[in-house]
């Protein structure tokens, strides 16, 4: 269980590519490990939300750019967060 899971994840949606399932649900479990000033933040609340509908839905993946430049802007905010230590 990694911020780096939850990354590359979100790295892997962005890019229209389905993610490990099982890197998906540990990204996710260690984002909902947070302090909270960090789980408030709303780029990480997002990125929370998006790994919690990958998995409900068995890994289906948005094919819409929007959604993919947003989960990229999402793995750069986790990214800032591992970067913090």
């Amino acid at each position: 269980m990694s911020l780096a899971d939850a990354a590359y994840a979100l790295d892997e949606l962005a890019g229209g590519r389905v993610s490990d399932q099982t890197r998906a649900m540990r990204g996710l479990a260690a984002l909902h490990t947070l302090p909270l000033q960090d789980r408030c933040e709303p780029a990480l609340r997002d990125a929370a939300a998006t790994l919690e509908l990958f998995v409900a839905t068995g890994g289906m993946v948005s094919t819409f750019a929007e959604a993919r430049a947003r989960a990229k802007s999402m793995a750069a905010a986790v990214r800032r967060v591992i970067a913090r230590g």
